[in-house]
């Protein structure tokens, strides 16, 4: 037992220094507080993409002109007797706007009304007579075609008086007035001008390279372009695409498009004013394929896709995280680049894409936009 004192003595004490000199080591020490340092945004310079299938707003001179418009005649050769209605007149569809004098009209339906009634008489009595079978069937089918010989110029006469008065055939305006009061007029020869005051036309002149681009089928299109009146040019009114030329004029070979819009009822929109048309072209031209225009040192081949033939951009999404985008280069022109997206919801217009450095950057990496240029 007094061996093993000494031996636990000696064991105890050496536990004892080796613990001491560990503390002394460990309290030497520095303390390092542990701070986590934020991640630095990198900036970079931006574009905005535009679509190049023509979204860029163009003006056209314009033209008002009447959606419904008659040219007003008689159908018979005479002379007028009365004007009812002047020029810059509104007008009532049925109202009475001119009469021819009638009276040789009148006198030649009297006397196809005296034949008329003539030829039924010998009718009726050879009628009778051919069942007594006093006649022959000759004289009795003569009687027959007299008869209606005579009923047909009966109603031409009657026709033709009804063809001595002209009325409205819808509300309207007179625009012109191309006779006067005792004028001998010819069948078929204008007399007036009757335009509808509900609704006008807008008319426009656009090249065939705009006219190819156009739908065949403007019903379902509900774009509205705005036209601007020369003389009141505070004045903004919306139209509808309504219809166009499929020939062009042989003097421009420009197309003729045409708009319609409702007709003002605070002011005069009359036929011949001019105005210019406003039309965003990309919302009423056909195109097969979004189409857009960026800077040509945004397009890049990441690392990971080296060796391949593919070509990306990066766009930012909402969060300023980059997005990486396949596009195919359509062709390249000085400092742009024209580019369809392989997925076409991928690219939209108005959206930035890196315009330089995009080897520099990373998928998905948090980026700060620098300065923002457009893509054209």
């Amino acid at each position: 037992m007094e061996n093993i004192m000494p031996v636990l003595k000696s064991i105890l004490v050496n536990t004892l220094s080796l613990t001491t000199i560990v503390f002394l080591v460990a309290c030497s020490e520095p303390v390092v507080d542990l701070v986590q340092e934020e991640p630095v945004i990198r900036p970079v310079k931006v574009a905005e993409v535009i679509s190049t299938n023509g979204n860029s707003i163009k003006t056209f001179p314009a033209t008002v002109e009447p959606t419904q418009i008659a040219h007003l005649t008689f159908r018979v050769n005479g002379e007028i007797a009365q004007l009812y209605a002047l020029a810059g007149e509104t007008v009532k569809k049925g109202q009475v706007l001119a009469t021819l004098d009638d009276k040789d009209y009148l006198l030649q339906l009297k006397q196809a009304d005296a034949r008329y009634e003539l030829a039924k008489s010998q009718f009726v009595r050879a009628k009778q007579l051919f069942k007594e079978k006093l006649i022959a069937s000759s004289v009795f089918d003569e009687a027959k075609a007299q008869v209606d010989i005579a009923e047909a110029q009966f109603n031409v006469a009657q026709t033709n008086v009804k063809y001595t008065t002209v009325v409205a055939p819808f509300d309207g305006i007179v625009a012109q007035l191309q006779v006067e009061k005792y004028e001998f007029v010819q069948a078929k020869q204008p007399i007036m001008e009757l335009q509808g005051r509900k609704q006008v036309d807008i008319a426009i002149e656009v090249s065939e390279n705009v006219m190819a681009k156009l739908p065949k089928n403007t019903e379902n299109n509900t774009y509205q372009p705005t036209f601007i009146l020369d003389v009141k040019p505070d004045r903004k009114f919306k139209v509808k695409l309504k219809e166009h030329d499929i020939t062009p004029n042989m003097a421009t070979k420009s197309y003729k498009v045409v708009f319609a819009m409702n007709m003002p009822e605070d002011m005069n929109m009359l036929s011949g004013m001019t105005g210019s048309l406003i039309v965003e072209m990309d919302k009423i031209m056909e195109v097969e394929h979004s189409y857009f225009s960026v800077p040509v040192e945004s397009i890049f081949l990441p690392n990971q896709y080296a060796g391949q033939d593919k070509t990306f951009v990066y766009k930012l999404n909402a969060s300023n995280k980059t997005v990486l985008v396949e596009v195919e280069v359509i062709k390249i022109n000085n400092n742009s680049a024209t580019i369809k997206p392989k997925v076409e919801s991928e690219l939209m217009v108005s959206e930035l894409v890196i315009a330089t450095g995009s080897h520099l950057i990373a998928d998905d990496q948090q980026v700060k936009p620098w300065s923002r240029e457009r893509g054209l």
